[in-house]
């Protein structure tokens, strides 16, 4: 069992800490886990808030006496480290440098497309949903968002955000969501990494033709 500190990829100016347990540190290799190094730089996916966020390894907890309820890490993502431990006092640096978040500090220096989190969409909860089923609510009520529900399964991801971003519709949302009206779905969001591509240009005098 580790305590792992962990560089969260959202602006947050302090580390978090996160519990390996036995079954999840299986991701690194037998002759590996008891070295505290093994751990540092692996990108892993950990709760905050309610959803899953991308986060980096930068280090291992001393103690585990804490005065706090330490949550568990949800996976490690990808096998081998994406930075060495001697990295990390660099990002510090950065990060304090430039005063900005150490997760995102990292999650800049590195590829892009290696972030990943929660996205969260607002659906139909039953196949028979109608605005007319809707309890106790007058025509002039129903917000818009809540109207196109009645000609598509769902809302997409960037007017979701938007809706539940909003505090005037937090009662509506809770009372649809407890009725069953409405659901919320979570899906992690995939990596968006894609292979590099570089041109190369070489002059024609060293170019070997072969007839």
């Amino acid at each position: 069992m580790k305590h792992l500190e962990v560089a969260v990829a959202v602006p947050l100016t302090t580390t978090l800490t996160y519990l390996c347990s036995g079954d999840i540190s299986k991701a690194i290799k037998p002759e590996e886990r008891e070295n505290d190094e093994s751990y540092v730089g692996r990108k892993v996916l950990v709760p905050l808030s309610g959803r899953i966020v991308t986060g980096f390894v930068v280090g291992c907890q001393p103690s585990d006496d804490f005065n706090f309820q330490v949550k568990e890490i949800h996976r490690f993502v990808d096998e081998p480290p994406f930075f060495s431990a001697e990295m990390v006092s660099f990002f510090r640096w950065v990060a304090e440098y430039y005063q900005h978040p150490l997760g995102e500090v990292i999650s800049t220096a590195l590829p892009a497309g290696l972030k990943q989190s929660t996205q969260k969409t607002i659906q139909r909860g039953r196949k028979d949903f109608t605005l007319a089923a809707l309890p106790e609510q007058q025509d002039t009520d129903i917000p818009a968002w809540l109207k196109k529900l009645e000609f598509q399964e769902k809302l997409g991801v960037s007017e979701s955000r938007r809706v539940l971003a909003d505090k005037k519709w937090n009662a509506l949302l809770q009372h649809l969501l407890a009725t069953g009206y409405l659901k919320l779905e979570k899906k992690l969001s995939g990596s968006l990494t894609r292979s590099k591509k570089e041109i190369c240009y070489v002059p024609e005098s060293e170019i070997t033709y072969d007839f």
